[in-house]
């Protein structure tokens, strides 16, 4: 067997990731390594043979996976490093001297600055807009509320367009023009839209849910208040807002569902042109998206709103088509007056297509088979149509003689603007001004489907200022990871934890004193002496001073495996448990604003913990609501739904992941029904657990939701 190749570098240690000093690479002499090292010692030894003048207590390792040095503890088994990797690299301080004192001393300093910063409590202001040097050329605002308030208390809203995809959309094709362009985005709270309106961007675009309120028979967009929490935006609030404000803003895109009358309003002000989605419709997520990429496309190619329009419409043609509200009704329509008198969202399903027609994704059924096409014409008075039509059966509400697609969705004020709304901008860089920059988060991940619920929860329990420590379960493969990820990025974008936010994961973690190494070093500075933690020479309490006052969150990940490093006998866990816990009372009772958040897959009896939030998989009518909402309709038979997925995992839960990767098999896959699709993945499972199967599901999906 050939022997590793083992690699160090000299350092001086100064955050997380990266070195300072000298980055030349030494390789220990293979004449050196007779037998694989397993621990720490046998490295010392081998670092001390190869004639390396270095302080042994603080030495790291490069993970692999991570490209994170972490510290090398007595505990860690080289032997497991060394069966997957063939390679090690290290990260070796000098000997102590004139140059540890002279550490030292940069660390007081750093240490006093924290302190003095630190004096300052910062109140948690979530909607603070940096002031641009000039008028922005565009404004986007998104929503992403999360719980809706109510007479039974708060509700979870449905998953939010996908602002971030469309954001991204447009800020890519506007880099790749060159121009210089200002663009702001901002979370849509009433305070944001009129900081935005008080700069005058020429356009602004609003990305969010639009829905009509029987109750108040108005028409509202979907904002929120920027911690969490739905706040309707009506059109006779909108009518005050802008009441006696002069606007320089020359077009408004509400990109939202049942928008028109919102938009109207912004008309009415003076907004020379809106654009929006009609007030009987709602619209495809995709679509919009495909919309407004190619409308913005031409707009800031200098081409007028006419031809944008234009553009954009050409674009959607044949690509999608929907149910009845693609159309303006008529007066004596049943189906209308049934979905904005009685229940829009039953109105909505009872009119989704409950057959497998080739044609029912325009209305197209056959006459002689299809049962729900005859019911459905019945429900709506059309019954005489039974009796006329000759082969097939058009199952529009009120008017079978218009196409039915999303084009006619989106609406223009005035009907003609034949004039450009961005002149040519000069050569150079895209500028963005924003408060928070969406488009490159903490971490990484998109938004879990289906979860507002959990992240509702979990997000009530970290901005309670009297809880400190929350422990976050759920099974492995039901999405903790990536949920907790995106809400720490949902926090700091609407002003928490602005210090600094951490994860640690847990299972490269195997002593108390590592972590505690690890959290202070990652919070606090350049802390590595591990010895002073295990000989109790460290005053935990004040260990953490200089961040006593700091808004921080840690995420330690996957705690299951740090309290495996201490094996199964109850006693040791039970004293590994106390001891932890006791650890991070200390740390928070001394911080304030220092939480922690545990990721388990297991329950824990943790005194320390201030509140338990669970993660489960959904079950079967809530994972078919969510497929319903996501999957392509022409695909699917709203009715079938929860039975197929009853059918595939035998009654058992399902997680959103997979509900997610049956709707993307279902929508790039093309002409193949949920049923199909269904008996395909039963006949491919390689295991009888269906649970295993779903969690393998889970697993690579949670591994491609990572971009």
């Amino acid at each position: 067997m050939l022997p590793p190749t083992i690699k160090y570098v000299y350092a001086n240690f100064n955050g997380f990731e990266g070195t300072q000093g000298s980055t030349q690479t030494h390789q220990i002499h293979s004449s050196f390594l007779e037998t694989y090292p397993n621990h720490l010692q046998d490295i010392v030894q081998l670092l001390k043979k190869d004639g390396a003048q270095f302080d042994s207590k603080t030495i790291r390792y490069q993970d692999p996976d991570s490209k994170v040095f972490l510290l090398l503890t007595p505990e860690m088994n080289l032997k497991e490093y060394f069966d997957r990797h063939k390679e090690l690299l290290l990260w070796i301080n000098p000997n102590c001297g004139r140059e540890c004192d002279m550490r030292f001393e940069q660390i007081l300093k750093r240490l006093e600055l924290l302190e003095s910063k630190a004096a300052v409590t910062r109140p948690l202001d979530v909607n603070t807009s940096q002031e641009p040097s000039s008028q922005p050329h565009l404004a986007i605002l998104y929503a992403d509320p999360l719980g809706k308030a109510g007479e039974k208390g708060v509700t979870p809203t449905i998953d939010a367009v996908d602002y971030e995809s469309e954001c991204r959309k447009i800020v890519r094709h506007l880099e790749q023009r060159n121009k210089n362009i200002i663009l702001q985005i901002e979370i849509a709270t009433r305070k944001n839209l009129l900081e935005i309106l008080q700069k005058g961007p020429r356009i602004l675009h609003i990305l969010s849910h639009g829905h009509y309120d029987s109750d108040k028979k108005d028409y509202c967009l979907s904002f929120e208040d920027g911690k969490g929490n739905l706040d309707p935006i009506y059109s006779s609030d909108l009518k005050s807002m802008l009441k006696d404000r002069k606007l320089d803003t020359k077009l408004v895109f509400t990109n939202a569902c049942h928008s028109e009358s919102v938009a109207t309003v912004f008309h009415d002000a003076g907004v020379p042109c809106v654009v929006a989605v009609q007030s009987d419709n709602k619209i495809l997520d995709l679509a919009a998206q495909e919309f407004a990429d190619v409308f913005y496309q031409s707009i800031f190619e200098g081409l007028s709103v006419d031809t944008a329009m234009s553009n954009a419409r050409f674009s959607l043609a044949g690509n999608y088509f929907v149910c009845c509200c693609a159309h303006k009704h008529k007066t004596n329509c049943k189906w209308k007056n049934k979905c904005f008198v009685e229940d829009s969202t039953q109105a909505h399903i009872s009119h989704k297509p409950n057959c497998t027609c080739e044609g029912r994704h325009v209305h197209k059924h056959k006459k002689k088979k299809c049962s729900w096409a005859a019911q459905f014409l019945e429900s709506i008075g059309r019954a005489d149509d039974l009796l006329t039509a000759d082969e097939f059966l058009n199952t529009c509400c009120c008017s079978p003689e218009l196409p039915h697609n999303e084009v006619m969705k989106f609406l223009m004020k005035p009907d003609e603007f034949n004039q450009a709304i961005v002149q040519e901008p000069k050569q150079g860089p895209l500028i963005l001004k924003s408060t928070y920059n969406l488009l490159k988060p903490k971490f990484p991940v998109n938004k879990p489907l289906g979860r507002n619920h959990e992240l509702y929860e979990l997000l009530k329990a970290l901005t309670n200022p009297v809880n400190k420590i929350i422990l976050l379960r759920g099974s492995r493969g039901s999405g903790k990871s990536v949920l907790v990820r995106h809400l720490a990025n949902y926090l700091q974008a609407r002003g928490y934890f602005q210090q600094n936010v951490v994860l640690i994961d847990m299972r490269k973690i195997h002593s108390m004193s590592q972590f505690i190494s690890e959290l202070a070093t990652r919070t606090i500075g350049p802390f590595m002496d591990i010895t002073e933690i295990e000989n109790q020479q460290i005053d935990l309490p004040n260990l953490f001073e200089p961040v006593k006052h700091s808004e921080i969150l840690a995420i330690l990940e996957d705690f299951d495996s740090f309290i495996g490093h201490f094996g199964k006998e109850s006693d040791t866990v039970f004293k590994a448990l106390r001891d932890f816990g006791e650890t991070l009372k200390i740390i928070t009772d001394n911080a304030n604003c220092f939480k922690v958040v545990l990721t388990t897959s297991k329950e824990y009896k943790l005194d320390a913990v201030n509140e338990n939030v669970a993660i489960d998989n959904l079950v079967p009518s809530r994972a078919a609501k969510l497929l319903v909402t996501i999957a392509p309709p022409e695909y699917i038979v709203p009715s079938e739904v929860e039975s197929s997925l009853k059918k595939y995992s035998g009654g058992k839960n399902l997680s959103p992941q997979f509900i997610w990767f049956v709707a993307q098999q279902l929508r790039t896959r093309k002409n193949i029904f949920l049923s199909q699709l269904i008996n395909e993945l039963m006949k491919n499972k390689t295991s009888s657990n269906e649970n295993e199967e779903q969690q393998l599901f889970a697993q690579k999906l949670l591994e491609t939701n990572l971009r």
